[in-house]
């Protein structure tokens, strides 16, 4: 499972909330084909009774209510929102082949609601949350969380810690280009700097070359 949502991540953003439905919102999804499974098993005997066919029946239903419940378990485990220090990314796994993602910047968010709707969300403390962005009316709804006034307020803590990215700047040098402002790992900033291919302001490569007119930028 760590494996699925690494996969929704990239290396330079940290996880820091893994978010699924409240199960209880789910329980009907689990209930109704347990229900059936059992049901179907305590009449095997008679089902049995009639032969052939009373086997194929008994097969039947059993089949069709284990693959709901093996789908009812797939969606609860791959229906996920994952915060990074970034974004929010929103995995909307509606069947085995059916899934919908989406994903949102906290510098594009104006506005984060909830709700709480019906007897079971108010005494089991679940609801909706909903994210508003600049570009979308609807926005990012996230559905059925557990303790969603919680959930509201570690989003604004890191809505308000987020550094947008600056974009990289292309300068234009003797030979080849340097970048400036680069949004670039510690390692790979060390590369450019070795290669005089990264200009930090205040840095040795910008006292080198004092031409470059820094307030343009």
């Amino acid at each position: 499972m760590n494996r699925f949502i690494n996969n929704l991540t990239t290396k330079n953003e940290e996880i820091q909330l893994t978010l699924y439905r409240q199960w209880l919102s789910q329980l009907l999804k689990f209930i109704l084909p347990l229900a059936i499974i059992g049901v179907d098993l305590f009449f095997t005997w008679w089902w049995l009774s009639y032969g052939f066919w009373g086997i194929i029946v008994f097969g039947v239903i059993f089949t069709i209510a284990l693959f709901c419940l093996i789908r009812a378990i797939y969606i609860l485990r791959r229906y996920v929102t994952v915060i990074t220090d970034k974004r929010i990314i929103h995995n909307q796994q509606l069947g085995f082949f059916n899934k919908t993602l989406r994903e949102c910047f906290f510098d594009k968010i104006e506005e984060i609601s909830y709700n709480k709707k019906g007897i079971f969300a108010t005494l089991f403390n679940y609801g909706s949350l909903q994210i508003k962005t600049a570009s979308e009316s609807t926005g990012l709804i996230l559905d059925r969380l557990s303790q969603p006034a919680k959930i509201k307020e570690e989003i604004i803590n890191l809505q308000q810690a987020y550094v947008p990215v600056k974009p990289a700047v292309l300068l234009e040098k003797d030979e080849g280009l340097i970048f400036t402002e680069a949004n670039v790992n510690e390692e790979k900033e060390e590369e450019l700097l070795s290669e005089n291919r990264l200009i930090k302001p205040g840095g040795k490569q910008d006292k080198e070359n004092d031409k470059i007119d820094w307030g343009t930028f």
